[in-house]
């Protein structure tokens, strides 16, 4: 007996019809009666008439019906037998699905395209959603929690949402609605949102994942410093570690380095995601794409092998989250090379500080603060002078320092006097040695490059090395400082 679809206790006799080859002729095959078993019920059914695409006129118990060749050939005829359809799980049986799994809670007919389906009321055994559902979608493998899921499409405030998740609350400042705002939404939600600035109170429309993914809502009064960076700075200031940011030697051709600790030899780089994934946001803003981003990397290493440097850590920063970072940063050399272990480091502190706008706390540190100078702000944060007048420039557009704050810091700000190595000489200010760089030197200098120099942030400058004078050293040659000092302050 030539068979189709002998499984789940059902199969159909088409042995009967008539073939070209191998193939069933549909049209010859009009008039003829099959066989068929569905489930506990045995019978005949009629081929009265054959459409186009693919369709059949049938017949059975007087009725008249239209059904696919396929869907005959394969015994689907629940939808016209007086019987039960045949369900393939029994009440209780677990289904196993992409990435998650299913109890079946009820056995249930669904009604799709005019058509009465086998289906399942289930529960996902990993969130408890309960969901409805045909069979064979269920069944195939393929079947997403709504949920939970990567990409839920179904938010349950107490599940899934922003405020099911204590470590995603810091995002709640950032809605207008707060709380009962932001657990409408997933954190991976593109729906665009007015969303408000905690600090500044601007208000920027865009995707909510977008604040998720950034860990910040890019407002212009942001400090421009990413999460992952201001991780590991706290990390190290938790280690009570001397190190200095955004690093540039006078090898690297214009690059830096996320972070340098002089007294290691160590440069640490945190790896974003534009270093692992291709197509990333950063390529579609008019950044290097993946493999050049990769090999940028290799360059740096290299270069900074090449050039002395003991030690060169990469940290796996492909997502902003704690426990990826934290991750990453235990299963490198790191914790040998500080001598800390995991439970040494306060890590919730280092999100918090990670999340913090540096701007808006370097400005209400001046502001509590009047006499403190900019180079002890920079020390402070670990920052350049330069980033430290740009925050508080910021501050001041934002009404978070006054503007007579900033006017006292430059006026109390006195050139300091400079001493080159090479021609043991000494000068009244690096823009005075800027000026008259070609003269005395032979090439162009800049002024922020020579102060970088002096404060320790490289440690030379096309070659020269730099100082600030002390007073100590100033008192020592004075009369060397007046007879040397051709440049004018």
């Amino acid at each position: 007996m030539d068979t189709y679809a002998i499984k789940n206790n059902r199969w159909i006799d088409l042995s009967k019809l008539p073939k070209r080859g191998k193939i069933i002729s549909w049209k010859n095959s009009i008039g003829y009666t099959v066989p068929f078993k569905y489930g506990d019920v045995e019978g005949n059914i009629f081929i009265e008439g054959y459409k186009e695409c693919q369709t059949l006129i049938i017949i059975y118990k007087d009725k008249k019906y239209e059904i696919k060749t396929g869907n005959f050939t394969q015994c689907h005829f629940g939808r016209f037998i007086d019987t039960p359809i045949f369900f393939e799980k029994n009440i209780g049986d677990v289904v196993v699905a992409k990435n998650c799994e299913y109890t079946i809670l009820k056995q249930i007919y669904i009604t799709k395209n005019k058509k009465r389906l086998n289906g399942y009321r289930y529960q996902c055994n990993q969130c408890g959603y309960i969901d409805e559902d045909i069979e064979s979608l269920l069944l195939s493998g393929r079947k997403q929690c709504p949920v939970c899921c990567n990409n839920p499409r179904i938010v349950i405030p107490e599940i899934n949402s922003i405020v099911a998740n204590p470590e995603n609350h810091w995002m709640i400042p950032y809605f207008q609605g707060g709380y009962d705002e932001a657990k409408l939404y997933t954190i991976g939600s593109g729906k665009k949102v007015d969303l408000i600035c905690p600090d500044c109170g601007k208000i920027k429309n865009q995707p909510v994942r977008y604040l998720y993914y950034d860990k910040t809502l890019r407002c212009d009064c942001g400090d421009g410093i990413s999460y992952p960076n201001k991780f590991l700075y706290s990390l190290l200031n938790q280690l009570n570690i001397n190190y200095i940011s955004e690093y540039n030697f006078t090898w690297t051709n214009m690059k830096r380095y996320d972070i340098y600790i002089q007294n290691l030899q160590l440069i640490i780089e945190n790896h974003g995601s534009q270093h692992y994934k291709p197509n990333s946001s950063f390529q579609y803003c008019g950044g290097r794409n993946l493999k050049e981003e990769q090999q940028n990397d290799q360059y740096k290493k290299e270069l900074a092998i090449h050039n002395n440097i003991k030690y060169y850590i990469e940290i796996d920063c492909r997502k902003s989250e704690l426990n990826w970072i934290k991750d990453s940063v235990m299963n490198s050399e790191l914790p040998n090379l500080l001598h800390f272990k995991e439970d040494d480091i306060d890590w919730l502190e280092c999100e918090r500080y990670a999340l913090k706008n540096i701007v808006k706390e370097v400005c209400d540190y001046k502001k509590g603060n009047e006499f403190t100078t900019v180079e002890e702000l920079a020390n402070r944060y670990k920052l350049s002078v330069s980033t430290i007048y740009r925050y508080l420039k910021i501050g001041k557009n934002f009404g978070w320092c006054s503007h007579d704050d900033l006017r006292k810091l430059k006026a109390g700000r006195t050139s300091r006097k400079i001493y080159c190595v090479e021609n043991n000489m000494f000068f009244k200010s690096a823009s005075a040695i800027q000026k008259n760089s070609l003269e005395l030197f032979g090439i162009s200098m800049l002024a922020n490059g020579i102060r970088e120099c002096c404060r320790g942030e490289c440690i030379d400058y096309k070659g020269y090395h730099f100082k600030y004078i002390t007073e100590e050293l100033c008192q020592y040659n004075v009369e060397q400082l007046t007879q040397n000092t051709p440049l004018s302050a």
